[in-house]
């Protein structure tokens, strides 16, 4: 499936309501001050090696679980901070700090945000690496379960998991 099928999707998704309604400075119905979202993204596609030359490319994964907490500020505009983990897998460990600030859409079971992630990895040979890079995601409220994606920069990647709102 090509990047832009799965940005047709994406958008498939975030807009089933309206075309584009946003309010930049209230919080969405479903990330209301104080919320906490604690989920896991369990799929994993990368496109980095991904052409129209070659679209076997996209690598998918099951087995590289990244679990994420997020609290949203009590604050006037809606931020929220974070963190995640990717337990060891290939020898690597991985723990991100998540900070965010969310749009509200309308829709009282979406959360639209960006991202600005700080991930610090650990690998098997003793070594560490610093990286950060923005993103985009939702979540999409279905019953108590919400369906969470996430794309980073230059849609190189795309989380895709579930998470519960914890109150």
């Amino acid at each position: 499936m090509s990047k832009r099928a799965w940005l047709f999707l994406l958008l498939l998704l975030l807009l089933p309501r309206a075309a584009f309604p946003f309010d930049i400075w209230q919080h969405p119905e479903m990330a209301e001050k104080d919320a906490v979202f604690a989920g896991a993204f369990a799929a994993s596609l990368d496109f980095s090696d991904f052409s129209y030359d070659r679209p076997d490319g996209i690598k998918f994964s099951l087995l590289n679980p990244e679990i994420f907490l997020d609290f949203m500020l009590p604050l006037a505009l809606p931020f929220s901070l974070g963190v995640s983990v990717r337990p060891l897998s290939d020898g690597i460990f991985g723990i991100r700090a998540r900070a965010g600030y969310h749009v509200n859409f309308g829709d009282p079971n979406l959360d639209a945000y960006a991202l600005y992630n700080l991930y610090l990895e650990f690998v098997e040979d003793t070594s560490a690496y610093l990286e950060w890079s923005p993103a985009i995601g939702f979540r999409r409220r279905f019953g108590i379960f919400c369906i969470s994606a996430e794309t980073g920069f230059m849609a190189k990647s795309l989380l895709i998991g579930l998470s519960l709102k914890l109150n």
